[in-house]
């Protein structure tokens, strides 16, 4: 949201200008595998290192099912899933070392994820499945984190 983004913006650069510390920002990264684009979250990231802050990618969560038209996860959404945690792990692993904090996700298995609750459908948004095992999206979140 352009308007929220802005206003945090305005925000920091108000509390730096008079001095008072701030350190680092969180992203609260409840996206989904299609939204927000990549470009307005780089953008977001520059803009935040820009300001010399540290940057923590918090509560991260993937959806694959926004739609509600999916009653068990496809291999399409999987990897379309794979591919926004590369992505987004990436950007995150592009910042200078300087302004990178962490990365949180927000949960373990699938099962036990806000998401279905608050949604109210099938979703599987987060790197391991109901047993534990690692989904596609692990994959690519360790392919970011070691670059290939």
């Amino acid at each position: 949201d352009a308007a929220k983004r802005d206003a945090m913006f305005a925000m920091i650069d108000d509390l730096q200008t008079r001095g008072i510390p701030i350190d680092g920002i969180g992203l609260q990264m409840h996206i989904t595998y299609n939204t927000p684009s990549l470009n307005n979250i780089v953008a977001v990231k520059d803009a935040i290192v820009q300001r010399g802050l540290l940057i923590h990618i918090s509560e991260m969560d993937v959806r694959v099912n926004p739609q509600g038209d999916l009653s068990e996860l496809t291999t399409v959404r999987s990897e379309l899933q794979k591919q926004r945690v590369k992505d987004i792990v990436t950007a995150f692993m592009d910042l200078p070392e300087a302004n990178r904090f962490a990365i949180t996700w927000w949960g373990l298995r699938d099962p036990e994820s806000w998401l279905i609750e608050f949604w109210g459908n099938p979703e599987w948004g987060l790197l391991f499945d109901a047993e534990y095992r690692p989904k596609p999206a692990y994959e690519g979140f360790l392919e970011a984190l070691t670059g290939s």
